[in-house]
């Protein structure tokens, strides 16, 4: 397997109630919510097409104590195994303890076959969140 890492500021939307904490809390992740879009028309698709640019828009909750999140990975892994790591500041979440952060990666696969993506954060302790996954499958025009 190829490992590329890629720092990109992808947007991010923080939506949660203030909170305070006082430990080292490790993150935790859920509902992993994704939709699958056309990035030039904005049409929602069941599977994305080579060669087309696709942009995957969704959220995903987040749960962390000490309200200290900072990174957002994303883990592109093609059928091929080629994988990119792409890393991002998670902005306006200090002192949150619990939210949903926006998350909308476009990417042009280039080969048939199912395309994974993960997803995970780490705090300013670099405590690593646990991973949520989907798989894209994509098809030939």
């Amino acid at each position: 397997m190829v490992r590329c890492v890629y720092r990109l500021v992808l947007p991010l939307l923080i939506a949660s109630t203030w909170a305070c904490g006082d430990s080292d809390a490790t993150p935790e992740l859920s509902n992993l919510s994704v939709e699958i879009i056309i990035a030039a028309s904005g049409t929602p698709v069941e599977k994305a097409t080579r060669g087309e640019s696709t942009k995957l828009t969704g959220t995903i909750d987040f749960v962390d104590a000490d309200g200290d999140l900072k990174t957002l990975l994303i883990s592109f892994l093609t059928p091929n195994g080629i994988e990119q790591v792409v890393d991002t500041p998670i902005a306006g979440v200090e002192g949150l303890d619990k939210g949903s952060i926006t998350v909308g990666p476009t990417f042009t696969p280039l080969i048939v076959g199912p395309h994974e993506f993960e997803f995970w954060v780490t705090d300013k302790a670099d405590n690593e969140s646990n991973h949520l996954s989907i798989t894209v499958q994509v098809q030939d025009p």
